[in-house]
């Protein structure tokens, strides 16, 4: 039977993903320590001749993930870095305070959730409470947030996911000439309602529509009760012939729950005593199929 979706997409004002140019000058003495140990001071690179891009990304940031495995930053490295013409510095910020450096490396001993190994040839960050504040010089308020610091004007950009040639062109002229948009996933329908909260990556779902395709749209999904107060159901009686990741997210994407299943049939529960009160979302995907779902948690 063929079933016919609204799609809304709701555009918010707030927080533009674009920043507006910020002087350096207004942190003078800034620095960031890598995971090695190594103090980074800001300004020295920028009086010195290089200019610097700050990626403020966390573990738990599916956009962050892609971005980082995309290989731009590491080819921008390789072709300016100390190997190149040794003209930038790159440096990546774990910007979660709450997340710890295991999670750099891998879900063992990572205590939150990490997509993978994010080691790279270029430093690496992860900032703690103490250092929260580098974050907050940058107004970070959603990951990724990309920074192209220029040597040439002492002034600070957001300036999101550009490509390669994006780069070289921001690197020869101090000016960025080329952006990209976050890539949206053929199943995406709406933004989240507020743009910074899941770090650029379009929900996919309009929450009140569930949006899917072929064999997850014909599963008799049992998620109840709906709003919650101890305990939140979800079950599924129909044969499902690939593994489904059922997964709770908070309104700022960071996932609370994950299970991942390989049976056809399962049954599960989730604690909802343990996470605040409020609006949260309920992802359930098997391949390239998904299942998204407002719940609220009113305990």
């Amino acid at each position: 039977m063929k079933q016919l979706y609204t799609i809304f997409i709701v555009v918010l004002l707030v927080n533009p993903i674009f920043a507006s140019t910020i002087s350096v000058e207004n942190f003078p003495d800034l620095k960031v320590t890598d995971i090695n140990g190594v103090h980074h001071k800001i300004n020295s690179y920028l009086h010195s001749g290089k200019s610097i891009i700050l990626n403020f990304s966390s573990t738990w940031c599916r956009p962050c993930w892609n971005y980082q495995n995309s290989g731009v930053l590491e080819e921008v490295w390789e072709n300016h870095g100390p190997n190149g013409s040794n003209d930038v510095v790159i440096i990546m910020i774990e910007a979660d305070q709450n997340t710890c450096e295991d999670c750099l490396y891998g879900q063992k001993n990572c205590n939150d959730f990490t997509y993978g190994n994010w080691s790279s040839s270029f430093p690496m960050s992860n900032l703690d409470k103490e250092n929260q504040f580098i974050a907050d010089q940058f107004n970070v308020t959603k990951y990724p947030s990309i920074f192209a610091l220029s040597a040439k004007n002492k002034t600070a950009e957001e300036v999101g996911q550009l490509d390669l040639s994006g780069w070289e062109s921001w690197i020869s002229t101090n000016k960025t000439v080329k952006r990209i948009a976050p890539k949206i996933n053929k199943l995406s329908t709406s933004f989240v309602s507020k743009v910074e909260t899941l770090n650029q990556e379009i929900i996919k779902s309009a929450f009140d529509q569930e949006q899917i395709k072929t064999n997850l749209l014909e599963i008799d999904w049992q998620v109840f009760p709906n709003p919650c107060l101890d305990q939140l159901n979800i079950k599924c009686d129909s044969d499902i012939n690939a593994p489904v990741e059922v997964s709770l997210h908070k309104m700022n994407g960071r996932m609370v729950y994950r299970r991942v299943f390989k049976a056809r049939f399962f049954d599960i529960t989730f604690d909802m005593t343990r996470i605040p009160k409020g609006p949260y979302f309920l992802r359930i995907r098997s391949e390239d199929e998904m299942i998204t779902k407002k719940i609220l948690n009113i305990r």
